[in-house]
């Protein structure tokens, strides 16, 4: 992940295991991935990350 963000000023996380998906991989993308973005972030100083989300988009109301 280090590699990953490598000379960059923000993170735009816009992952997900989608709807389909069991919850190991709910837990693997949407969890640990954020996790594992965000500890990178850290230890290259980036301070702007951004975690964006579709979650009940389908149902506005």
């Amino acid at each position: 992940m280090d590699k990953a963000v490598d000379n960059m000023e923000a993170i735009i996380f816009a992952a997900g295991s989608g709807p389909k998906t069991g919850p190991d991989k709910t837990t693997a993308v949407d969890k640990n991935g954020a996790i594992k973005l965000v500890d990178a972030a850290k230890k290259k100083g980036i301070e702007r990350f951004v975690m964006l989300s579709s979650a009940g988009s389908d149902n506005p109301e």
